[in-house]
């Protein structure tokens, strides 16, 4: 590096050699706007190991491209510049040009696709997504504009290329998220994806050569287009994503891929399908009907769907002519939830007790009359603290660890801000262990999906002008549906009792409730006659009939019952 070239010369100067050398590459990208990043897509069927490009490798062996980065733009110094410069731009418009180029060209091009770009994707993403944001949110247009432009210029490229999934799958991730329009926020409008970036996705995603990492970010930003661009979005292209959409939805997972995750890429089918759907048309709200109602689909496509007829349009009304039939179903599928909970609990590792704090070694020093005499404290008159509850050796024990399993913390909890009981008559609710805390909110997000779909709502209400299922099912049927939905919220509302704060509580609760989901889903008792078990629940007797006959007292000498016909008429 030239000691006396200023930085300023040395990006200037590097950047005039890298336009004119990557002008042919680089020139045909797209204008597009980055909001995020998200890579929770490609990270759940993205099957490449990061460790892939460590392995030096013959030329004519390597299974990626890699560039690598001008050492006069690698420097901390220089990278630093072109930040702040960068940063500057995008905040006030006004900033030395040839440094935010050359970030981008520069540094962010080859620094993504080199031999250790791994380290350096999400700070990059960060950034470029940190600048544009400052862009949007002073509302310059132009400055906007130029930040899109040289982004595309460098994400294209490296979606397309043959890279390190890792790189391509944060390119494409990024052109997916990218708008054409910001969002009107007076007028309420939201961003207008970039709809030149669509045939890109498309293309990424029908190839199937692809790695599955890219494809999953692809659909991601195609769902992305059809919630806020459908109505820009040219009817060949609707025509398109409609296919490819519906043929996913019907599709087997493919060799490699789980089914969970496979389930997983289906829900960006249903949001799609679900905006470019001909208006009028009942036909996709079968197709939803029918995957929530298969026992064979997966929880997270099946709730999904189930949640998304919560929404559907008026088309929808009054067709579905057996709602009984889909609600037994969608209870069948919360009860599969719950069913699932009791069976994790029941697999985890049974805690240890945490024993107790050692007793005070003054407590050793004392004569056992002293240590039996109680201290006197308020409350009865026995000097009990709790007027008729334990007694103050007893607290001494509990406050000291003399129980293995109460410690000070748990105390504490069970007291609560005003002391046990909340010395005003109503017991003080204690804190939650975490994993009830976490099965409640896996439980009612199951719940809210399904009352979603049943009501269009998802809050434990029934609306005055109800949509979903209620809507679809008609006049005919909306009493039964509400006689359904009452039992779901009595359901709701017991698993979401917080007086149940220990794990043997809640379990049990849940456990009451799971037989309540198997009544309503037909499963119960008096839903099939009890073909099992039979009407007392006994099952057949394994003696065979009973000699002396149902009574056991064999025939009556009396002949028929007397008392058969009711002595009152009625």
């Amino acid at each position: 590096m030239n000691a006396h070239r200023s930085p300023v010369a040395s990006v200037a100067i590097a950047e005039s050699v890298a336009l004119d050398a990557k002008r042919g590459r680089l020139t045909s990208a797209w204008m597009v706007l980055i909001a995020f990043a998200c890579f929770a897509v490609a990270g759940l069927i993205a099957t490449t190991a990061i460790g892939q490009e460590a392995a030096e490798a013959p030329a004519a062996k390597e299974p990626y491209k890699f560039n690598k980065i001008d050492p006069r733009f690698g420097s901390e110094r220089a990278i630093k510049m072109m930040k702040a410069e960068t940063r500057t731009y995008a905040s006030t418009g006004d900033a030395k040009m040839q440094y935010v180029t050359a970030y981008f060209t520069r540094y962010v091009y080859p620094t993504m696709t080199s031999r250790d770009g791994n380290r350096h994707i999400s700070e990059i993403v960060s950034d470029i997504n940190s600048f544009i944001s400052r862009a949007a949110k002073s509302n310059r247009a132009a400055v906007h504009q130029t930040l899109t432009t040289q982004t595309a210029r460098v994400m294209k490229p490296i979606a397309e290329g043959n890279y390190h999934p890792s790189a391509r799958i944060a390119a494409v991730t990024l052109l997916g998220q990218l708008d054409g329009k910001l969002a009107d926020i007076a007028n309420k409008q939201p961003a207008q994806p970039l709809s030149a970036v669509l045939p890109i996705l498309i293309a990424l995603y029908e190839d199937e050569n692809n790695d599955e990492g890219v494809r999953a970010a692809a659909l991601h930003g195609i769902a992305r287009h059809a919630e806020y661009g459908f109505k820009r979005m040219p009817a060949n292209l609707k025509t398109q994503i409609i296919g490819l959409m519906t043929n996913l939805l019907g599709s087997e997972p493919p060799a490699g891929r789980s089914p969970q995750a496979h389930a997983y890429l289906q829900r960006y089918a249903v949001d799609s399908l679900y905006y470019l759907q001909p208006e009028g048309d009942a036909a996709f709200g079968d197709m939803l009907v029918n995957i929530s109602t298969n026992d064979d689909s997966a929880d997270l496509i099946a709730l999904h769907t189930v949640a998304r007829l919560g929404s559907m349009p008026k088309s929808m009304e009054g067709k579905v002519k057996s709602p009984e039939t889909v609600l037994a179903k969608w209870a069948k599928r919360t009860a599969k939830a719950f069913e699932a909970e009791l069976a994790r609990f029941a697999a985890m590792e049974k805690r240890t007790p945490v024993r107790g704090q050692p007793r005070d070694p003054k407590t050793f020093l004392r004569s056992t009359a002293e240590a039996a005499t109680p201290t006197p404290m308020m409350g009865g008159p026995d000097g009990d603290m709790f007027g008729g509850g334990p007694s103050a050796e007893m607290m001494n024990q509990m406050m000291m660890g003399g129980q293995d399993q109460m410690d000070m913390e748990a105390m504490m909890g069970a007291m609560g801000p005003m002391g046990p009981m909340g010395f005003g008559g109503m017991a003080a609710v204690k804190e939650q262990p975490p994993e009830v805390i976490m099965s409640r909110r896996k439980l009612n997000h199951v719940l809210q999906q399904v009352h979603r779909g049943v009501t269009g709502v998802g809050k434990p209400e029934i609306p005055t002008k109800p949509g979903g299922l209620m809507a679809a099912a008609g006049a005919d049927n909306e009493e039964d549906v509400k006689a359904w939905l009452t039992q779901i919220h009595e359901v709701i509302d017991e698993i979401n009792d917080e007086t149940y704060d220990t794990e043997a509580k809640y379990l049990k609760a849940v456990e009451k409730q799971l037989e309540v989901l198997s009544e309503m889903a037909g499963e119960g008792g008096d839903a099939n006659g009890d073909a099992v078990l039979g009407a007392d629940g006994l099952g057949a007797d394994p003696l065979g009939a009973d000699p002396l006959g149902a009574d056991g007292l064999g025939a009556d000498p009396l002949g028929a019952d007397p008392l058969s016909a009711d002595p009152l008429g009625n």
